[in-house]
């Protein structure tokens, strides 16, 4: 099955055609077609003040493998906290508290979160230093339990992340919410990008743009839609030779 698609840019004095393969929204095995990544991009120069603009809001700082593998466990327990912390919340205030999130976890290491008892966790409760939730405060120790064990056989977690295949980031979030805890939607992503992972994240602007372009046949937080996601931005990393980070900045872009 094929789809065309015609499109202008006020750029642009003539039309220009593309496909783009992707999965078939009734049969996964066959072929199906969405917009490509030149005519998003383009767009998003239109609506963004052009293409120096552009790029330099797009801009996203990553790391190395070899970076990410030096990063250590405490550092990527803090970034999943902080993301969790920011979740329903006002983001300035958390990154205002960190220094006390820092003082009250013990700098997040993760050997130490797995020795809080029910009475220091109280402690942290009615900690008036830092954002007083106790589902998110009880999910530290859980987290750094996940921290060490995906870790533990590679010599930490950035080893984990730096060998994890680009190709299935969605994969590595899934992994992380599995085995930890309240790490579900953007939040593992959200933490995995602080630290200079190359990801994409769902952001409102992006959701909106994979479902009204069906590019996804399913919600995205069922395996078929993320599927169907991670397929459109491998494809879109291929034809442009952008990182994850900036393509989602694009996509958003594009009709934000």
């Amino acid at each position: 099955m094929q789809r065309l698609f015609c499109f202008s840019s006020p750029d642009f004095q003539s039309l220009a055609f593309c496909v783009i393969p992707t999965h078939n929204k009734q049969n996964p095995n066959e072929t199906d077609f969405v917009e490509h990544f030149d005519h998003i991009f383009q767009r998003a120069c239109a609506r963004h003040g052009g293409e120096a603009a552009l790029r330099q809001r797009i801009a996203t700082p990553l790391c190395t493998p070899a970076e990410l593998a030096a990063i250590s466990d405490d550092r990527w327990l803090s970034s999943f906290t902080m993301s969790l912390f920011q979740s329903g919340f006002v983001w300035q205030v958390i990154r205002n508290k960190w220094p006390e999130f820092e003082r009250a976890f013990f700098g997040f290491a993760p050997e130490k979160m797995l020795l809080l008892d029910e009475q220091h966790l109280e402690r942290l409760n009615n900690d008036a230093g830092i954002v007083r939730h106790a589902r998110k405060i009880a999910a530290v120790p859980v987290n750094a339990r996940m921290v060490l064990e995906l870790g533990r056989e590679h010599g930490g977690f950035g080893a984990f992340v730096a060998q994890w295949p680009q190709d299935d980031i969605i994969g590595l979030w899934q992994q992380i919410k599995g085995q930890g805890q309240l790490l579900g939607g953007n939040i593992a992503a959200y933490g995995l990008r602080r630290l200079g992972v190359d990801t994409f994240v769902f952001t409102g602007d992006v959701s909106a743009y994979l479902r009204h372009h069906q590019v996804i046949s399913a919600g995205l937080g069922s395996k078929k839609g993320m599927a169907e996601a991670q397929a459109a931005f491998n494809e879109w990393r291929r034809q442009s030779g952008l990182s994850f980070s900036q393509i989602s900045k694009t996509v958003a872009c594009s009709i934000g």
